[in-house]
């Protein structure tokens, strides 16, 4: 199972599954950058 988490605007800004937490980091509406708890970084 996983949880979200969600800014004033409706942007998810977090992912919690497995015990692994992702946040992403956004230009506006669109999602530019995901980072993951080992560090790995994807765009």
């Amino acid at each position: 199972m996983a949880s979200f988490g969600y800014d004033a605007l409706g942007r998810r800004y977090s992912k919690t599954e497995a015990g692994a937490t992702t946040s992403y980091l956004y230009d506006g509406q669109n999602a530019v950058q995901e980072k993951s708890e080992q560090q790995s970084i994807r765009s």
